[in-house]
């Protein structure tokens, strides 16, 4: 046999066992319901997470939800449906269109939720999240995100988790959070926070999950 052959050979059943792998761990995630007519508003900074945007948006999308996005940066580097800064007189209607509004992590929330970085969309950003509570709908942030729900007061008293980072952290406790160590996802009311891109796919599951029962 030549050495071509082999190779080729080779090739093959690695390929055949990587797609055996991929069609094993595809049965084995759970089975999530459509949603259907639900609209969900996902939100990123400059210098977001993509191993928390992906999984939340394409699995929404999945589950036939409407998902757009709002930037509150313009240098995020994806296709966006809303600019903060565009739409910070008409924060009464979007709150009114969505379901649930989703704030992804990285290291650009980080640094504006520790103060190291001063931006003028985060006021308004805050002010759209206690719509959508007051309203009654699904507020979720994860990683360093539910920092920005903790300074707007939404977390005073509730459960909630972040990525384990002591400045985040402290940052729920200071604001009356119940910090909770050890779980992927928490949900509190309707209140939801996550740990980080470890946590995304759970998060992205609990997403759909809670909007399927409303």
């Amino acid at each position: 046999m030549s050495r071509g052959i082999l190779i080729a050979i080779i090739v093959v059943i690695v390929a055949i066992t990587i797609g055996i792998g991929f069609m094993f761990y595809q049965s084995m995630q759970p089975k999530l319901p459509s949603i259907k007519g639900k609209r969900v508003l996902v939100v990123i900074f400059e210098g977001y997470q993509p191993l928390e945007f992906n999984p939340v948006c394409n699995t929404l999308r999945k589950a036939d939800a409407k998902v757009d996005i709002l930037a509150i940066n313009k240098t995020v580097g994806v296709q966006y449906t809303y600019y903060i800064l565009d739409v910070k007189n008409k924060l009464e209607g979007i709150a009114s269109e969505y379901d649930a509004i989703v704030l992804i992590g990285g290291p650009g929330v980080y640094e504006r939720v520790t103060g190291r970085v001063s931006d003028p969309g985060m006021p308004i950003l805050v002010e759209l999240c206690k719509m959508f509570y007051q309203k009654g709908k699904l507020v979720a942030a994860i990683c360093a995100a539910p920092g920005i729900l903790a300074k707007a007061g939404l977390l005073k008293g509730r459960e909630a988790t972040c990525f384990s980072n002591t400045e985040l952290i402290n940052i729920l406790k200071a604001n009356g959070a119940k910090y909770v160590s050890g779980k992927a996802v928490v949900v509190s009311g309707n209140i939801m926070t996550s740990v980080g891109p470890s946590t995304a796919q759970d998060f992205a599951n609990a997403l759909v999950n809670y909007l399927a029962k409303k």
